[in-house]
């Protein structure tokens, strides 16, 4: 082999063979025809080795592209990633190279175009047209490297001290489109920190100090909820390379598997995707033959699946996929709770309304075991006074405590929970029953003076008879 062969040799033979001139198609990278002329090219210069390189790399393909992605592996890295950039249909490292060179272009001009004494004199006229034109750039490819460690401070910044009513919310939201895909694509879940919301993104459960169902492209949040989405993609990158030892890493790959190599139906079900899983999973310790062997024997046995690799393993070859339904639930489930909690708690009506409007028999016990006091606090905060009446205010308690009662009364129904003598329904009315102290028979259930008693009554009824 040449001395001068090296990564920008074997991106030459692709250009080469690629070129319509030469009787390729022009697509970005060898295929069809092109793959022997390629080849032969490689061999001349003493690279006879680019089988086994593809072989390899196919066999531990999700491995190898979630290891590029995290790493930022261009393709000219050495000459294997230069060969896999030349013949892999789909590949990061042909992406990775590209949108670093850009992200430093993008970032450079949004942190220095502002900087100086004669821009700080033009600024009235240029510089909002000069920060849209470098943030129209951001995509889903670049946006993690315009965000990098060194820089994320300084473009959140001079983002944030944009126009407010022009560039703002067009520059905010092109960040927070593009860091939104990038995860999508990564499939990290990232429910718990941006919630779609119609046309608009709103802020997730995640925050301490931003109120849930808050509007992300807003000057108080936009840096937050930005720096919170990149730091949760860096994780779910770390996580499905095994650097972040977690349950979901196998659950991550197989999505992984999936769109790579699979029909993108959600689940592992095709011979290939099996292989690939397989494969992965072999890497890092899992022999997912054996697993599948004790999950056939609980079910032949008829038990239910223990451990977490047999619940985990069962969800990813489920095509009914009950536990991903089941997780979202949860994470719905989380975000009306926490609706409840931050509307109580920043006195915010329409907040409360939204979470009373989507109280159910599935997430009403999340709502009671996250905030214990909220009946209470609802009660103290929005029932009749004088001084809410001294501005207008009726008493509103009831539309934010009934339908929790509501919800718990059906949730012990669905499961076998009689509560009859704590709270009777007829017709529009509820009614206490004989077995919640300090009130008395046939009064109103939903009064403020009740309302928390039986509420704490059905629920420990629930606690104490649930399986």
């Amino acid at each position: 082999m040449s001395t001068q062969v090296n990564a920008s040799t074997i991106r030459r033979f692709q250009a080469y063979v690629d070129n319509e001139r030469h009787g390729g198609n022009n697509n970005g990278y060898v295929d069809g025809a092109e793959v022997e002329l390629f080849k032969k090219k490689c061999k001349t210069e003493g690279i006879d080795n680019v089988d086994e390189i593809m072989d390899t790399y196919n066999k531990n393909r999700v491995q190898k592209e979630t290891e590029y992605d995290l790493n930022k592996t261009p393709a000219n890295k050495d000459i294997e990633t230069a060969v896999i950039s030349a013949l892999a249909e789909s590949t990061v490292l042909r992406r990775n190279g590209d949108s670093i060179a850009t992200a430093d272009t993008i970032k450079t001009g949004i942190t220095t175009y502002e900087k100086g004494f004669w821009n700080t004199i033009v600024a009235w006229f240029n510089d909002d047209e000069e920060l849209l034109t470098y943030t129209d750039m951001v995509n889903k490819d670049n946006v993690l490297d315009v965000l990098d460690d060194e820089s994320i401070d300084d473009v959140l910044d001079v983002i944030t001290r944009s126009d407010e009513d022009e560039a703002f919310p067009i520059a905010a939201k092109k960040v927070i489109d593009s860091l939104v895909a990038a995860a999508e694509e990564r499939h990290i879940d990232i429910s718990a920190i941006i919630i779609r919301n119609g046309d608009r993104y709103v802020a997730g459960r995640a925050f301490s100090d931003i109120s849930i169902g808050s509007d992300v492209i807003d000057k108080d949040n936009f840096a937050t909820v930005a720096k919170a989405l990149k730091e949760e993609i860096a994780k779910g990158q770390k996580t499905v390379t095994g650097a972040n030892e977690k349950a979901e890493m196998l659950t991550m790959a197989a999505q992984h598997v999936d769109s790579m190599v699979g029909n993108g139906n959600g689940y592992i079900d095709t011979e290939e995707e099996i292989v690939a899983f397989k494969q992965f999973a072999a890497q890092k310790g899992y022999d997912i033959d054996t697993i599948l062997e004790e999950i056939r024997d609980n079910e032949t046995n008829g038990v239910e699946n223990r451990t977490t690799a047999q619940k985990t393993v069962f969800s990813i070859f489920d095509p009914k996929q009950e536990q991903v339904k089941e997780n979202q639930y949860n994470s719905q489930a989380k975000d009306i709770s926490k609706m409840y909690a931050d509307g109580a708690k920043d006195d915010n009506e329409t907040m409360l309304t939204m979470a009373a409007a989507s109280v159910s028999p599935d997430n009403v016990m999340q709502i009671l075991n996250d905030t214990p006091d909220i009946i209470s606090k609802l009660v103290d905060e929005y029932d009749y006074s004088w001084i809410r009446n001294l501005f207008g205010k009726d008493d509103s308690y009831k539309d934010y405590t009934t339908p929790i009662l509501l919800a718990l009364c059906e949730h012990a129904e669905q499961y076998g929970i009689n509560v009859s003598d704590i709270v009777a329904i007829s017709g529009d009315k509820i009614i206490v029953g004989s077995a919640v102290d300090g009130v008395d028979v046939g009064e109103d259930a939903t009064d403020s003076d009740n309302v928390a008693k039986v509420i704490d009554a059905i629920k420990e009824r629930i606690d104490r008879e649930s399986v």
